[in-house]
């Protein structure tokens, strides 16, 4: 009998708490689903040679249409009624009973193309979609889901904890429902919270066989909406959906994930979506990325549910893809397992250091910052097999590193006493690694000369760590020793002056004194300046592109230093501009910027320190800077 199955219970414990309530993919539902469910997809591609394609649809029916709808709406009234449920879940089933007493409830519905479809069995394929937890069954070697845990994630997106599944393989067409609540009573009988819409065999003994999916033939009384019937591949239909108004919103939500997590899928032309009728391939990917692509908070984000995956750094890694990639062969005694393909430049459009990791079919696995390369990067490293028919599919290196992937798709635990790695996958993950980040750092290097002639300058009045004009335009690294004797307007007068805002640096400064140039510290101020003179690496200034760099490394720890930048002109005087610093960013992270300083910068003993400075307007200046630190806030080393 087609109908829904819960099992009576007779166990002690009460589950008062709905299990999706404090997923951690609810955090960012639209992203993780997205990621999860096409994932799924690519996993169960055919031989065909063609792109997997996946389309999200949405349609409303009444409830009397869905499969089961009148007994669902029954279960929720009756966990409403329990009294041990908690505050959380109670709303949540509030709201359910809101949806269900509408009258039309909304479904959203996944469905892919040129896929092998899910393959029948309680212990295959379906077996694993529907029933069990923590299973998985993929057909590939190197799959992208492989813990089966990303399969709740359409369960967070429903309001109703209903989900239907219909798939075409070789063999038949199946469909099947299944829901999860809490426990709950009818009929003086407690159930527990899981629920299966199916074949319902009440005499069966047989637990694995209690219910099973419905064999979909010409005579199944369901709405065609639900049945797979024609070409292979897999429906997942997901129920009391709440888009509504939000439907431009959530549809914007899903493009963004794809293009985040699947941009090279799709340029590789494995994967093609279609959302609520707008197609993304990779004809059109430029198009639609300039269309929809945003991120939040400014731009760069952390992803919450993934430790290791942020938005943001789309457009430098589609830029940084186009171009031809360096090879590393990842080899382990003597054997060849795989290669990586880095694409990389230097340049990044939020200044970032950044590169992600992306294995074969296509998925973003986790974005990797360097925050010791010197520069602002991007880079894109996609992990191949090596075509040898004397390895094994599965013993070539994304068959090897999806054995080490975590529940979230997004790191390689070689680390883990309980599930210990074996030599041959720890070595090729760290050589891995290694080839990428020594490449990449390598490249970022900024190489300081310590005298460059300056046709035309002979006259130009140096300072300590000033790099002139001309040498900037020249785009090289320069530090330039001084050509003549001059009187030093040393740095220990600027930090003197910090207290009332006119350190000076000669004439520049008394001709401006007064003028309200120097940003006068506030009433309250309480930043005593305590110039810094002890370096490992002198303060240095050049320019790469269009943004300074300044680079020094001091000998003590500072938890609070103030950096004053000063711009000069040929004739070495102070030029004045208001608000002289537009930006600045250390190591990827942006400074607090006043004016003429950058503020509450950290300092730690012998570390290099590079910041990044963009200079109001765009134009182009000698710069000397003080370094000071608030002397509350230096750390003297024991």
């Amino acid at each position: 009998m087609e109908k829904w199955y819960f099992t009576k219970t007779t166990s002690p414990k009460n589950i008062g708490v709905d299990k999706y309530a404090d997923s951690k993919f609810g955090l960012d539902k639209w992203n993780s689903f997205t990621r999860e469910i096409i994932q799924n997809s690519l996993d169960a591609r055919d031989d065909s040679g063609n792109p997997v394609k996946v389309s999200f649809d949405i349609t409303e029916i009444s409830l009397d249409q869905m499969p089961g709808g009148d007994y669902i709406k029954k279960v929720v009234d009756a966990c409403l009624s329990m009294n041990n449920i908690n505050h959380q879940t109670r709303a949540m089933y509030q709201n359910a009973q809101k949806i269900l007493d509408q009258l039309t409830i909304q479904l959203l519905k996944i469905s892919d193309e040129n896929t092998n479809g899910t393959a029948s069995g309680i212990d295959d394929g379906w077996g694993a979609l529907v029933y069990d937890e923590g299973v998985s069954k993929k057909n590939r070697p190197g799959s992208a889901g492989s813990h089966g845990v990303g399969k709740k994630v359409p369960f967070m997106i429903s309001g109703i904890n209903t989900v239907f599944y219909s798939t075409k393989n070789d063999i038949e067409s199946l469909f099947e429902g299944k829901t999860s609540f809490v426990n709950f009573d009818i009929d003086g009988e407690t159930y527990d919270p899981e629920g299966w819409y199916g074949e319902v065999n009440d005499d069966e003994t047989d637990r694995r066989k209690k219910v099973e999916p419905i064999i979909i033939t010409d005579d199944t009384n369901i709405d065609d909406f639900f049945l797979r019937r024609d070409k292979k591949g897999t429906d997942v239909i997901i129920a009391g959906v709440e888009i509504n108004d939000q439907l431009e919103e959530s549809k914007k939500k899903i493009i963004n994930s794809i293009l985040e997590n699947f941009f090279v899928a799709i340029l590789e032309e494995k994967l093609v979506c279609n959302v609520f009728g707008e197609e993304v391939n990779k004809a059109n990917f430029s198009i639609i990325m300039s269309k929809y692509y945003q991120t939040n908070k400014k731009n760069f984000s952390k992803i919450d549910e993934y430790k290791n995956v942020f938005n943001g750094n789309l457009r430098d890694y589609y830029r940084v893809y186009c171009e031809e990639p360096m090879k590393f062969p990842l080899e382990y005694e003597g054997i060849t397992y795989g290669y990586v393909n880095l694409f990389f430049d230097k340049g990044n459009e939020k200044n970032k250091k950044y590169y992600c990791i992306v294995r074969e079919h296509g998925m973003k696995i986790q974005d990797r910052q360097i925050s010791n390369a010197e520069t602002a990067f991007s880079g894109v490293a996609l992990i191949t097999d090596v075509n040898s028919p004397e390895i094994e599919e599965k013993e070539r290196i994304n068959g090897l590193l999806a054995a080490r992937e975590n529940a979230a798709h997004d790191d390689f635990v070689i680390e883990d006493e309980k599930i210990p790695c074996e030599e041959r996958t720890k070595v090729l993950i760290e050589s891995m690694y290694r080839q990428i980040e020594e490449y990449i750092i390598s490249q970022t290097v900024i190489n300081v000369s310590d005298e460059t002639p300056l046709e035309g300058l002979d006259d130009m009045i140096s300072m300590p760590s000033i790099l002139s004009k001309a040498t900037l335009n020249r785009g090289s690294v320069v530090k330039k020793k001084n050509k003549k004797k001059t009187s030093k307007r040393g740095s220990a007068q600027r930090a003197k002056n910090y207290d009332d805002g006119t350190g000076g640096s000669g004439d520049g400064d008394k001709k401006h004194k007064d003028k309200g140039h120097r940003n006068p510290a506030k009433e309250g101020d309480t930043f005593e300046a305590n110039l810094l003179k002890n370096y490992t690496m002198e303060p240095v200034f050049f320019k790469v592109e269009n943004k300074y760099v300044l680079k020094f490394a001091a000998s003590e720890n500072v938890k609070s230093a103030k950096i004053r930048v000063q711009a000069f002109s040929v004739d070495g005087k102070v030029t004045f501009v208001n608000n002289l610093i537009k930006s600045a960013t250390k190591n990827g992270k942006k400074m607090k910027v006043n004016g003429y300083f950058i503020e509450k910068v950290k300092i730690n003993k012998d570390e290099i320190n590079v910041l990044e400075i963009e200079i109001k307007d765009g134009l182009d200046y000698s710069l000397d800077c003080d370094i000071s630190a608030d002397v509350k806030k230096v750390e003297q080393d024991a």
